[in-house]
């Protein structure tokens, strides 16, 4: 009952608001509401300032947010061994249209396939061969990084599916490369070494981050106790490399490659100690 109250009067308030470009001052009032972060809570800094919107201006923004979002299809690609399968008559056909001649041709003649990997030309003819990639993708907008390739495009209607496929969830299209079909992710996707999720929060991808932080972690914590001088030292290294960390974040003052002052200022001490006191206390448990 009160919807239909409600409904025919805020359109038109929208509406107007809309057609003349201005936003009703009144739907700017909000109480503001401040929520503790951290730190002194006396210092009024240390506080977030939230603002409690409206009805009619909640409303009104999530009409405005639902009409210009839009479904974004992506298709990811990563080319399997793209230096080895470099056309080499493309490739040359590439170099003559950019105003190369001798020697860059003289370095791919003799082959026909592959950019050879290790010289110092081969990132530089590779990407000058990829680069060219914008004169083939004409329906769809691409990012290009090296051989990963990502075609992109709006969707706004099953035409443009089409459009992306001839160069989901809304409209479930399945996309192909020579009939093959392209799998759909079901959530989340890796994209130089980001997991993206549909919400695009990056819980995911704090998980995974978190997920090898403590497997590390653990690995440290059991880490082997070798009875050779090389093996102590390559031990040692992982605990420098925390220790010149945290003398960085915590102003630890201390000369290079001296690592006492850190040590003592954090009460710890070297692997190699600590490795000795556990086992003179696990000879002792044995006999006892």
């Amino acid at each position: 009952m009160l919807k239909s109250v409600l409904s025919y009067p805020s359109y038109l308030l929208f509406r107007k608001s809309l057609d003349e470009g201005i936003y009703p001052d009144i739907l700017k009032l909000s109480t503001v509401k401040p929520i503790y972060k951290l730190g002194d809570k006396s210092n009024f800094a240390n506080y977030r300032p939230i603002s409690l919107l409206g009805h009619i201006a909640k409303l009104f923004d999530s009409l405005v947010l639902k009409s210009i979002g839009h479904a974004v299809d992506v298709i990811y690609m990563d080319s399997s061994k793209a230096f080895d399968r470099v056309d080499h008559t493309l490739l040359i056909e590439v170099l003559l249209n950019s105003g190369f001649g001798e020697p860059f041709k003289s370095v791919i003649i003799d082959t026909t396939s592959d950019v050879p990997q290790g010289g110092h030309l081969s990132s530089l003819l590779f990407a000058l061969f990829i680069n060219n990639i914008k004169k083939v993708i004409t329906h769809c907008q691409f990012l290009l990084f090296t051989d990963d390739l990502k075609l992109f495009l709006k969707i706004d209607s099953l035409n443009d599916c089409y459009l992306l496929q001839k160069t989901r969830d809304r409209f479930d299209y399945s996309y192909s490369i020579n009939a093959n079909p392209l799998k759909r992710s079901d959530n989340k996707v890796l994209d130089l070494g980001i997991t993206f999720d549909r919400e695009l929060n990056f819980h995911s991808h704090l998980d995974n981050i978190c997920c090898k932080a403590l497997k590390m972690l653990g690995f440290i914590k059991r880490i082997w106790d070798p009875f050779t001088s090389s093996g102590k030292d390559q031990n040692e290294r992982v605990q420098r490399k925390f220790l010149n960390y945290a003398a960085f974040i915590l102003s630890i003052d201390h000369q290079p490659h001296d690592y006492n002052p850190i040590l003592n200022k954090l009460g710890l001490s070297s692997l190699v100690d600590r490795k000795k006191v556990d086992n003179l206390k696990f000879l002792r448990l044995l006999i006892d």
